[in-house]
């Protein structure tokens, strides 16, 4: 039957007549929605559809119907929830069922079903599943969603190979959009896996662990599973092939033994909370709603089953459920106060002969119930309201026969404290409450109340468990960073406790001092054993003094290491920590430092190498100015040598003209002696000696050597030193090589200059904080202002082929000094260089 869309939609309906039924979702699978539609006057049939449940599913729900379509003629009503009919749209196909009133299982039942009525579903569904296989096929997508069940009692189809047990409501299968041709035993064995995990969900409340070897028996989450048929689910998820069942007829055959093996059980509420009929949820006669006995039966199930949920999300829905159905109310609220104010938190409606539960949160308002009965109820317990619309606050009236009672607000009140209420109304057209029926909602809502307030505390708890797990990945992810930070940077942790003597170190620390594995804790005197021993007794007057006064420790010292012997520069530093006012511990740090002295001496064999060579390469700039200077002494050696001998040759020898000339000799060659000896000191890569050094001497020394290469350049010279003493500690070498370096560039500074004098000014000064200065001045063409701050940094030249390092060594050498050196402009051109040292007698 393909019947045109308006005509599908018009069914027994009058020509013309709009669609006016109300749609609602029974389940979803896949990208299918099977939906309930009836019209609330009954003027048009109700009708069970299955359509995309979304828009943008259409294309993949317009296949999986097709496919269940196209499957139709193998499907067996007594097993399954086939299709009648179609409805053909652009884009879209909807299926029609025979079965308008079926519901799905996934509404029906509730999250954890009692060990009877699974044994009522259980077997049943199992035929279904060996209905499908039978007929050659595999499901594919098997879910609880995929189990309807009829909203009543029924008889089965005659000749049904699957007939309902008395009194049951058939279970059929449906939702067979991945349906397709079993052509291995895996495909149907996955059927019988997925059913394995509904039973699993149907008893445990949970579903099973993804990992079969991770997952736990139905028995450890709910003790009233008995051992067998936890075992016999169990089976069902068993991951080699031998240990499964072998099919879904053996696991029909199974339950029904077991459930025939039970004790009958007593008079039950059956299941079906959410979308069942309430004649059906209720069923009881005239005589069993006087029994008393039935109602205790029935409200200790209701509280064990609210007592077994402790997740808030599903308690509040569940609550306003079982309200509903316990006390026959058309409606039931469930609200709850949140900082002053009342809100809906669940919704249970009886419409339609069906309970349906609206979970949406929302403020409570007069359009949703009485006000002034919740704040009634809020401070007195209970309020009833009558047909006249009287409120009534005694308890003893809400048990009166004749109170005509329409709706009932109950406080829910634990320990002192209410936190919210529930709001029942008996009928739309003035039914009332009778005295049972309002004995079963306080006791309810009393037992709700408990329910309430320990799935609170479970909520709290858990959050703070989720915080103490956060708290303690974070600890330990903090540790680790610790100990990775500890290992890049060579450094260790410690505490030193002052009154127990003792140590605790970090792993770093311990592979530092190479103390033995887990050994992280020593004493001081064990602590000073690890020091080199020239160091040791400094170090131990060092933390003396400190713990004394309790103040910082900082120490620089070696060890020599337990394993290895090998002896390591470590830096330390030790905080107080103080406790009301008394310091107990140090907590610090030692740093491994090895590498850096090592690099620190290599830098300082490698700076003196430099300035070895910066010095011989200024002095082979004034090479013709030495040779110049050495060239005179050494004719004046040969011409007294001449001399000398021309006046032993006279006839009588002249003797003592010969003495004075030999004298000359030894003088002229001491000074060239001398001269060699200084340009040697330059050139030599030797330890600086720090003595008494006259800086005026020093100066006349360096003009020497220049003297030629000023008259080469025709560079005038003007000499201004202090008539005073002029006397520093220091090293005549060094300070030479500062010296000859500001000669040489200030020379070179003027080597373009045509259009006036070159002069050359070097000045000594004793200033008033006992210091001597000495000042380099010439008249070239200047230094650039940007270039000023530039001028003492490494590798930074203003010359054509100049190596960036002659300044900056003099700037080093004259900081060694305790000195400041520095550069200005001079007026009224060139440039001046003055450095200063302190002064000694």
């Amino acid at each position: 039957m393909n019947l045109p869309y308006p005509a599908f939609l018009n069914q027994a309906a009058p020509a013309g007549t709009p669609d006016e039924r109300d749609y609602t979702v029974l389940c979803k699978t896949g990208a299918v929605a099977y939906l309930s539609a009836r019209q609330p006057g009954g003027a048009l049939p109700q009708l069970l559809v299955a359509r995309a449940h979304s828009p943008h599913m259409q294309p993949d729900a317009a296949r999986e119907l097709a496919n269940e379509l196209a499957l139709r003629e193998r499907l067996d009503p007594a097993w399954a929830l086939a299709p009648v009919g179609s409805v053909s749209a652009p884009g879209s196909l909807t299926l029609l069922y025979a079965d308008a009133d079926a519901v799905s299982l996934a509404a029906a039942a509730p999250r954890r079903l009692s060990v009877t009525s699974f044994l009522a579903l259980a077997p049943q569904m199992a035929r279904a599943l060996h209905g499908l296989h039978r007929a050659g096929l595999a499901h594919g997508n098997l879910n609880a969603g995929c189990f309807f069940i009829d909203a009543a009692p029924r008889p089965s189809p005659q000749q049904s190979p699957y007939p309902a047990p008395a009194g049951e409501r058939r279970v059929r299968l449906g939702g067979f959009g991945m349906a397709a041709p079993a052509r291995h035993a895996t495909d149907t064995g996955a059927d019988l896996h997925a059913l394995g995990e509904i039973y699993y969900l149907l008893l445990a409340g949970r579903a099973p662990a993804a990992d079969a070897a991770q997952c736990r028996s139905p028995r450890a989450f709910n003790r009233a599973i008995p051992e067998r048929l936890s075992r016999l689910v169990m089976r069902m998820l068993a991951q080699d092939a031998a240990q499964c069942w072998p099919g879904a007829e053996e696991v029909a055959q199974a339950l029904e033994q077991y459930a025939c093996a039970l004790p009958a059980p007593a008079p039950a509420v059956p299941l079906a909370n959410r979308s069942a009929s309430r004649k059906t949820i209720l069923s009881r006669d005239a005589t069993a709603a006087t029994d008393d006995s039935h109602d205790i039966d029935a409200l200790l199930r209701a509280m064990r089953a609210l007592s077994a949920e402790l997740d808030l999300e599903q308690l509040r829905p569940a609550i306003a459920g079982i309200a509903c159905e316990l006390t026959g109310a058309w409606r039931c609220l469930l609200l709850l106060r949140d900082e002053g104010r009342s809100y809906i938190e669940a919704e249970a409606l009886a419409s339609g002969g069906a309970i349906e539960i609206n979970t949406r949160r929302r403020a409570a308002g007069e359009g949703e119930m009485s006000l002034g009965m919740l704040e009634l109820a809020l401070e007195g317990g209970s309020v009833c309201a009558g047909n006249d619309g009287s409120l009534l606050q005694s308890a003893a009236a809400h048990d009166d026969e004749d109170g005509a009672c329409r709706a009932l607000c109950i406080a829910l009140t634990h320990g002192g404290e209410v936190p919210g209420a529930l709001y029942l109304v008996r009928g739309e057209h003035g039914a009332a409450f009778d005295a049972r029926q309002l004995t079963l909602a306080r006791r309810l809502a009393a037992h709700a109340a408990i329910c309430l307030h320990n799935a609170l505390a479970h909520a709290r708890l858990r959050r703070e468990n989720e915080q103490l797990a956060c708290a303690e990945q974070a600890l330990r992810t903090s540790q680790e960073l610790l100990k990775q930070g500890e290992r890049f940077n060579h450094t260790g942790s410690m505490r030193y406790l002052v009154r127990e003597d003792l140590m605790f170190c970090s792993d770093e620390l311990c592979r530092i001092y190479g103390l033995e594995d887990g050994r992280n804790c020593i004493n001081y005197e064990e602590f000073a054993a690890l020091m080199h021993p020239d160091d040791r007794q400094e170090v131990i007057d060092t933390v003396d003094a400190a713990v004394a006064m309790g103040g910082t420790i900082r120490v620089e010292h070696r060890i020599c290491r337990r394993d290895t012997g090998e002896v390591r520069y470590i830096s330390g530093i030790g905080k107080p920590v103080w406790v009301d006012g008394t310091f107990v511990e140090y907590v610090g740090t030692a740093t491994d430092i090895t590498v850096r002295r090592q690099a620190e001496y290599a830098m300082r064999v490698a700076q003196a190498d430099l300035e070895r060579v910066s010095r011989a390469n200024t002095v082979g700039q004034l090479t013709a100015s030495i040779a110049h200077e050495i060239n005179q002494p050494l004719m004046s050696i040969v011409s007294n040598a001449g001399a000398s001998l021309r006046w032993l040759d006279r006839d009588p020898p002249n003797l003592d003209n010969a003495r004075a000339g030999l004298r000359d000799i030894v003088a002229e060659g001491q000074r060239a002696g001398g001269m060699i000896a200084g340009l040697q000191g330059l050139t030599r890569n030797t330890e600086p000696v720090f003595a008494r050094v006259d800086v005026n001497a020093a100066i006349r020394h360096i003009l020497t050597i220049s003297k030629s290469e000023l008259e080469r350049r025709e560079v005038s010279l003007v000499l201004a030193l202090a008539p005073e003493e002029t006397c520093a500690l220091g090293d005549l070498v060094q300070l030479q090589q500062v010296l000859l370096n500001l000669v040489v560039n200030a020379v070179e500074a003027m080597a373009e200059v045509r259009d006036r004098p070159r002069t050359l000014t070097v000045s000594s000064a004793c200033t008033g904080d006992q210091r001597v200065e000495v000042a380099v001045q010439d008249t070239g063409e200047g230094i650039a202002p940007d270039a000023m701050p530039r001028v003492f940094d490494a590798f930074y030249t203003t010359k054509e082929n100049g190596m960036g390092m002659g300044l900056a060594i003099c700037r080093s050498i004259v900081e060694n000094h305790r000195g400041r050196i520095r550069v200005a402009g001079a007026q009224p051109c060139g440039t001046v260089f003055r450095f200063d040292m302190p002064r000694v007698p």
